[in-house]
């Protein structure tokens, strides 16, 4: 039987972790890309909203009018992003101890 050198063993054991960890990260993109797109969308549906503004007289108070569709789409997507961020976080963690989430 042959031997082989722990150095040997113990790089072959680093590289495959390393190409799990690397395999991880990489399986990310997609939540990654899913956050973003409806980080875009949040931003859009908060610019459109915060346009129609009015300040109190003698104040630095700001009156924002929503109609209950508009804080509903707004509810919606601020909570569909602190969720993705939050699993995404969760998955990061994860794809750094070079496990998948799937």
């Amino acid at each position: 039987m042959k031997h082989v050198p722990a150095n040997f063993v113990t790089e072959a054991k680093a590289a495959k972790a390393n190409e799990e960890i690397i395999d991880a990260f990489r399986g990310l993109d997609h939540d990654i890309s899913c956050l973003r797109n409806m980080a875009r969308i949040l931003a859009d549906l908060l610019d459109d909203s915060l346009f129609d503004r009015s300040v109190d007289a003698g104040s630095a108070v700001l009156t924002i009018k929503l109609t209950d569709s508009e804080m509903e789409m707004l509810s919606f997507a601020w909570n569909d992003v602190a969720s993705r961020a939050s699993r995404l976080q969760v998955a990061f963690d994860a794809a750094a101890r070079g496990e998948c989430l799937q």
